[in-house]
């Protein structure tokens, strides 16, 4: 019966997290006040007006609302959840 348990939660929680920003790509497009605005401006390129922003509260983020916590580089953003990394590994 265990087992029944842990197979009804595990899609559950896979949807939460990809809702709450916990995804393979928590970055959003913002404006020069840090405030969160639609993708579409990041991907037309050309305007340094707009750029992505990396981890922090970005993707969960409405829009005009301002982010925090994360940067303008996608260097070190964890993308492995639960606090792991896409670049460990787990070998001795």
């Amino acid at each position: 019966m265990k087992r029944d348990f842990g197979l009804t939660i595990a899609p559950g929680l896979a949807a939460a997290l990809l809702l709450s920003g916990c995804g393979p790509n928590p970055r959003a497009c913002v404006d020069a006040q840090s405030r969160r605005v639609a993708e579409v401006n990041c991907r037309s390129g050309g305007s340094a007006y707009y750029r992505w922003y990396y981890g922090g509260t970005g993707a969960r983020a409405a829009y005009g609302e301002r982010v925090s916590g994360g940067s303008y580089s996608n260097e070190g953003v964890s993308r492995g959840g639960f606090g792991g990394s896409a670049h460990e590994s787990g070998g001795g």
